[in-house]
């Protein structure tokens, strides 16, 4: 039954007054007893016992027990019948913890690939940080953000199969990561030609590591719009030096047609580049806007010379299985051999997480400014 928008409007008031009950509760009890790890790792409820309850208390949690009731019904939501105050209190802050994470989880819910370290790689990154009082806590968190590659069902959840499907059909996670390694490769050499080349020398002099990562923004742009159509020939069964040779000829041979214009074939390639390099370049102070069209300009007409020499082909390709293990999704990347044949064993492993920005914004709501020492955001960014 959907909500009308009277039941919204109680809803927010109901739920701004469960905010001043759990604020008052935290002064009288700490916030230990705010048990939402659940939630954000694998661990189960905790088992808190509450003190001795003063009448004052009872009266307390009873009120913040009428309060979150009335939420629970208006959601159609069953209300927790345990006899003990104590226990009861402590079910219904779960519920209400629920329903703040799925609230949250479908506006703010953003994911990325998470590298899964090898073993050799797990034990060195304890090496470095010997330190950690948490097992399994770990220093870094290699995660990869490709926009517009998973698909979420209504809930902010990944569809599995849907995932699958758009990624067998569109090879956007597989372009990009064939891309990127490419990219790094190419970034200096971008630089050092756009500095020979340029009519604004002094911006890549003054500007080396900005334009260095704008170098592999847009090198990892461009050699995506090639890496999708190579994968199109090894889905139809080319050998990977055929389909490279295949992209190569056909679009050079686009670009002299087109007297080594961007239109129209490559109108689309250049509208994203210029995006880019717009948002990029105003990025960094002290550059006016004559002296960014002019480096645009320099960058895009670079960009088609690399198509010509073939720099834009990317050389490591991948092959990706998807799993499903319990709630995790995880992907395994082989390499593809000139062969055609795969690597025997995942080159790399991915798992796909919430970005650390989805999680710090979907944990802040959750607890609604009341953290448990025994669980931070510090914790949750580092060892979930």
């Amino acid at each position: 039954m959907p909500q009308t928008s009277i039941s919204k409007q109680n809803l927010v008031e109901l739920f701004t007054e469960l905010s001043r009950y759990e604020q008052q509760i935290a002064k009288k009890f700490g916030t230990q007893i705010f048990d939402y790890l659940f939630l954000f790792s694998k661990d189960t409820r905790l088992e808190i016992k509450l003190p001795l309850l003063d009448s004052a208390l009872q009266t307390l949690i009873n009120n913040y027990l009428v309060c979150a009731n009335k939420a629970l019904k208006e959601l159609q939501i069953p209300a927790n019948e345990n006899k003990d105050l104590g226990k009861n209190f402590l079910d219904t802050l779960a519920d209400i913890y629920q329903l703040r994470y799925f609230d949250a989880l479908k506006v703010y819910s953003e994911y990325q690939l998470e590298r899964v370290p090898t073993k050799n790689e797990q034990q060195l990154i304890e090496n470095l940080n010997p330190a950690a009082e948490k097992p399994g806590e770990a220093p870094l968190n290699i995660g990869i953000f490709i926009d517009d590659v998973f698909v979420e069902d209504d809930f902010g959840l990944i569809d599995y199969r849907a995932t699958v499907v758009k990624e067998n059909k569109e090879h956007n996670i597989k372009s990009y990561l064939s891309a990127y390694a490419q990219s790094l490769q190419l970034q200096k050499q971008l630089f050092y030609d756009l500095l020979e080349v340029s009519t604004r020398g002094m911006v890549p002099r003054l500007y080396q590591e900005e334009l260095l990562d704008i170098n592999q923004e847009v090198l990892t742009e461009a050699i995506v719009f090639f890496a999708k159509r190579i994968y199109e020939y090894l889905k139809r069964g080319f050998l990977p030096k055929d389909a490279r040779e295949n992209v190569q000829e056909f679009y050079n041979s686009i670009l002299q047609k087109q007297n080594y214009q961007y239109e129209p074939e490559f109108s689309e390639l250049k509208n994203s580049l210029q995006a880019i390099l717009e948002s990029l370049l105003n990025s960094i102070k002290d550059i006016n806007q004559e002296t960014i069209a002019d480096l645009i300009e320099e960058y895009l007409e670079l960009i088609k010379i690399y198509l010509q020499r073939g720099l834009l082909i990317p050389q490591t390709l991948f092959n990706f299985e998807f799993r499903q293990l319990q709630d995790e999704i995880f992907l395994d990347s082989y390499l593809i051999f000139e062969t055609g044949e795969f690597s025997s064993a995942p080159v790399e492993i991915y798992k796909i997480s919430l970005t650390d920005e989805a999680k710090t914004m979907i944990f802040t709501h959750v607890i609604n400014g009341i953290e448990n020492p025994n669980f931070t955001l510090e914790d949750y960014l580092t060892t979930v």
